[in-house]
This record gives structure tokens, C-alpha cells and sequence, in this order.
């Protein structure tokens, strides 16, 4: 069983490559990753800049990305940046993907709450549209995705469990701590369970 265990362990990625990582969920999850033993580089560039992603992401393992818009970014930031990194991805043959997105965006709407469906009505539909083709860009990709989908973002101390339902109800306070949000990207990221699936987390 012992040698099982190694064989399993020396299959998982070491090398991985944090896109976001200077900050927020993103900064947390380079604390955890590096605690956890994983050989941890953060993205440096402009994910829009073909160019510059393919020199960041070779010789890695794996990607966690938190791409997400920025105040004053382009209107597809998040599509066309996801394009360039899943290309390169499958380019470079690094197989493992995990990308942070968010409750409103792929969970079920009828499966929302009605302050998430309210929310969602004070977002300019161009938003929407562009991180809704990002999930569809990973999910059309060929790589071995995962999408986590946090519902509201705290700065909470990490409880350490968590439900990360697929199409269970969003309440109206649903939420969770970044520091979690973390955690479960890197257990995501270690599982096999979790590949082609999109998990909706909350507390």
C-alpha cells in the first residue's frame, strides 16, 4: 500500500506556475502551495501578450489561475487572455488546469439565490459575457480542467471545510473565505476526482 502511495504522489504535479498570484485568493494560494512542497512560480507579464504567456508557462507541471477583470481592463481580458494560456498550455503539453471563476458566473441561475440574481442584474452584460466564454474556453480546451467557483469572498480566517456542490442552491449569504477558496483550488489540483468538473463553493 506504501508503494502505492508513492507511485501515486510522484504522478502529481510539482512544478506550477500561479497566474494572479500577487495578490488576494492568489497570494494565498503561493503561501499554501510553497508550504505544501510545490516548486511555485507566479506569471509575470501580460496575459493578453501571446508572446510573453508562451515564455511563462514551459517547464511546468500545472497552472492555477485566478484571472478575473480588473478595474479599467479590456473587455475580454478574461477570454482572450484564457485563450493565449490554454493554447500555450496545450502547446507545451502541460495538461493540468485549474481556474477560479465565481458562483455567478456558470452556477445554475435558477439554482441562485435571489441577492446573487440581483447582483447579477447590476452587471454589465459585457462582464458576464466574457467570463462566460472564459469557462467555455476551459472547458472546450482538451486540458485536464477543473473550474472553482467561489460564491462571496471573505477575508474570514480558513475553516477548513467546506460544500463544493455542482448545481446545489446558492443562498442569499452564501459566501467563503478566500483562504479556503485556496485550499481548494490546491486539493482540486492534487485529485483526479475533480478533473472536468466545475464546483460552486460555499459554506
Amino acid at each position: 500500500m506504501e508503494r502505492d502511495n508513492e507511485d501515486r504522489n510522484s504522478t502529481l504535479p510539482k512544478r506550477l506556475k500561479v497566474i494572479g498570484g500577487h495578490h488576494g485568493t492568489g497570494a494565498i494560494v503561493v503561501r499554501l502551495a510553497k508550504a505544501k512542497g510545490y516548486q511555485v512560480t507566479i506569471f509575470e507579464g501580460d496575459v493578453l501578450d501571446f508572446d510573453q504567456v508562451k515564455q511563462q508557462i514551459r517547464d511546468v507541471d500545472a497552472v492555477i489561475s485566478l484571472l478575473g477583470p480588473r478595474k479599467d481592463s479590456v473587455p475580454d481580458l478574461c477570454s482572450h487572455g484564457m485563450q493565449n494560456i490554454v493554447s500555450v498550455m496545450a502547446a507545451n503539453k502541460v495538461k493540468r488546469l485549474v481556474q477560479v471563476t465565481g458562483a455567478m458566473i456558470g452556477h445554475p441561475r435558477n439554482r441562485l439565490g435571489l441577492v446573487y440574481r440581483l447582483i447579477l442584474a447590476t452587471v454589465p452584460d459585457s462582464m458576464m459575457a466574457d467570463r462566460r466564454l472564459q469557462e467555455k474556453i476551459v472547458m472546450q480546451s482538451g486540458l485536464d480542467w477543473t473550474l472553482i467557483r467561489p460564491t462571496r469572498l471573505s477575508d474570514d480566517p480558513a475553516r477548513g471545510v467546506w460544500r463544493d456542490g455542482i448545481d446545489e442552491k446558492v443562498g442569499a449569504f452564501a459566501h467563503i473565505a478566500r483562504a479556503d477558496v485556496a485550499e481548494a483550488a490546491l486539493r482540486a489540483l492534487a485529485d483526479a476526482r475533480s478533473i472536468g468538473k466545475a464546483l460552486t463553493l460555499q459554506y
